[in-house]
């Protein structure tokens, strides 16, 4: 039979004060020094490799959430400095208790992050983004995706985030990087500390990374468009050294500057390994496609459009698509009357006046 969770420190063997943390404290540990720790425990062979990432989930999404040692212990059913020295690999007590508790938790998380937002529709975009996504994780293996602006790639990509049981790292390319601006956006995404030196930051980041894990680069084509060429070529470098040491998989996304100048263009030679050794190259349609949009309607409880109300509608990309609906939705609301591609017209007129 297994050991009761421990609900408190024992009292005759306190922690190191160097092992706790204040309860209310958030957490704010670095996730590639928690990675090494945590290789010990599984070379010991106290954890797998499979409890290792589940932890590092747990560091993540505390940080992402900004929940303190008290919180994560409310949520898996221990105190806040037993906390403090589980996510330090320092816990003396049942792991398999543990274990067995954030798996619990984490799968109410995931049961949660499964369901579908009310203003999310799962379009086509959605579908290939997914797909793609799927595929670099799986495979460990990178993947781009390119598309014109506002199409809904970033919006797909934050939602398989959110839906993933896996661990996916999303970070949003600066506009105008140099390198260190550049690794400082990815070590934050990463949970990584970016109090060290450049040279620490390389490792520690790749450090921080597994072939559990995903890395999404979105707006990648500022390298093309403001990075300068000499910042572009050291970046686009140092992405593809992570994913060399790490092993992870990589998805690049962008707009047609990363396939016309990155990937097919004149600094294509910094990315050749990357696209050579590709898993899928998605390129997104540039207007969405009718299906789509009859899609977004039924959302909206629209039948069909037809005639210039579909012209109209064909020249919109998604994220402009769905905000003139939300507006037109709640004139209607306000009307008490039902929506209709009239009032969709309307809306959309008074915003382009």
């Amino acid at each position: 039979m297994e050991a009761t969770k421990e609900t408190k420190a024992p009292a005759a063997e306190p922690a190191a004060p160097e092992l706790v943390a204040p309860r209310d404290q958030p957490v704010q540990l670095s996730a590639d020094g928690i990675a090494l720790d945590l290789d010990r425990l599984v070379d010991d062979g106290v954890l797998v490799p499979a409890d290792k990432a589940l932890l590092l989930w747990l560091v993540a999404d505390a940080r992402a959430r900004k929940l303190s040692y008290a919180d994560i212990g409310r949520a898996i059913g221990y105190d806040a400095s037993t906390v403090s020295r589980i996510l330090r690999a320092r816990y003396e007590g049942n792991w398999r208790n543990v274990i067995k508790s954030v798996r619990a938790y984490k799968h109410l998380i995931d049961e949660r992050g499964r369901m579908v937002r009310p203003d999310f529709v799962e379009t086509s975009v959605w579908t290939q983004v997914r797909d793609t996504c799927d595929l670099a994780l799986v495979h460990e293996m990178p993947a781009t995706i390119v598309g014109v602006s506002q199409i809904g790639k970033t919006h797909a990509l934050l939602e398989y985030q959110r839906r993933s049981e896996y661990m996916v790292r999303y970070v949003r390319m600066p506009a105008a990087p140099g390198l260190r601006c550049a690794m400082e956006a990815v070590a934050d995404a990463c949970n990584v500390t970016t109090r060290c030196t450049g040279e620490q930051l390389r490792r520690r980041v790749a450090d921080s990374l597994d072939s559990r894990t995903l890395l999404i680069v979105d707006e990648f084509h500022q390298l093309a468009i403001s990075a300068g060429r000499e910042s572009c070529i050291k970046i686009a470098e140092w992405i593809r050294e992570i994913k060399d040491r790490s092993g992870c998989g990589l998805v690049l996304c962008g707009t047609k500057a990363l396939r016309h100048d990155l990937i097919d263009g004149p600094l294509k030679g910094w990315l050749e390994q990357i696209r050579e050794r590709a898993i899928r190259n998605l390129v997104l349609p540039d207007r969405l496609p009718v299906s789509d949009i009859d899609l977004v309607g039924r959302t909206y409880g629209l039948p069909a459009p037809r005639g210039q109300v579909l012209d109209l509608l064909r020249t919109l990309r998604m994220n402009r698509l769905c905000k003139v609906l939300m507006l037109a939705a709640a004139n209607a609301r306000k009307r008490d009357v039902p929506l209709t591609w009239d009032l969709f017209v309307q809306a959309y007129n008074t915003v382009n006046s």
